[in-house]
């Protein structure tokens, strides 16, 4: 199959072929990305009226917890208006061919040791307690849980399932590097992801 290249060929490390990206359907999938993902600013607020601020101090997963839920639930119901209910076309089904759990939960844990480390890299050099919350049986499940289970679910629905696949179906475009490709709308969801989160940076 000939490809129409804007960067690169067939022979080259990085290429990108057949691209089209609208600004209208880019804009499109960040107004749906805030309308699924601001609510969630209310839910922490609820959080922290109905706990109140030291108990949200002292345990914040419970905000966030809040927060995220609300997300997923917001991303659920955009999924079933703009699909159609049609979920299996937002990644609700069982992977075709290879599956990559195993990759996912092994990189899952190298990450989550490597931002350990980062995270608390002076704690750990002077083998110090975090100062950041208390290290209880309730907080150290309460962030395990959502970190380890909770936050995946809750994040990659809204975006890899329903803003991904909102901009695959209104963009074309393959971005190659050396042997891996990818949908265009990828690159542009990783930029979005990387700007919701800008606050924890």
């Amino acid at each position: 199959m000939s490809r129409s290249y804007r960067f690169g060929n067939d022979e080259s490390i990085f290429s990108i072929a057949d691209l089209h990206v609208g600004l209208w359907p880019f804009l499109q999938a960040i107004g749906l990305g805030a309308i699924v993902i601001l609510p969630g600013v209310y839910a922490n607020d609820w959080a922290l009226r109905l706990f109140g601020m030291d108990q949200i101090m002292s345990k914040p997963w419970i905000a966030l917890f809040a927060s995220h839920f609300t997300q997923l639930c917001i991303a659920l119901a955009a999924i079933a208006w703009v699909g159609r209910m049609r979920f299996r076309d937002y990644g609700f089904r069982r992977p075709e061919g290879k599956s990559y759990v195993g990759a996912a939960v092994a990189y899952g844990v190298l990450f989550g040791l490597i931002m350990t480390v980062v995270d608390y890299l002076p704690q750990i050099l002077a083998q110090t307690a975090p100062q950041d919350l208390p290290l209880t049986k309730v907080n150290l499940a309460g962030w395990l849980s959502f970190e380890g289970l909770f936050v995946g679910i809750s994040e990659e629905v809204p975006f890899r399932g329903l803003l991904q696949t909102f901009l695959m179906k209104r963009t074309t475009g393959r971005v190659r590097f050396w042997k891996y490709e990818m949908h265009v709308a990828g690159i542009l969801l990783a930029f979005l992801f990387a700007l919701a989160h800008l606050s924890s940076f």
